[in-house]
């Protein structure tokens, strides 16, 4: 069954976790081998948008640093 982000976010907590919140290249690299094992079609992560147009994690709230490539 598909979820949205708030319903995916709400399903990680009433199971005691959280969307990830990837921090570190190393964490990037653990994440994309682990889920393409996995025959889903979307994943959910732990980022938010501001009002202010601003990416941040929800784990600490902390802006995202990232330059399109």
């Amino acid at each position: 069954r598909y979820r949205n982000w708030e319903g995916s976010r709400k399903r990680c907590k009433k199971i005691g976790g959280e969307l990830v919140s990837i921090e570190s290249e190393k964490e990037w690299f653990f994440l994309k081998e682990t889920i393409q094992k996995y025959p889903t079609l979307e994943y959910f992560i732990g980022l938010k948008k501001e009002r202010s147009g601003e990416w941040r994690w929800i784990s600490d709230n902390s802006k995202v640093n990232a330059t399109r490539g």
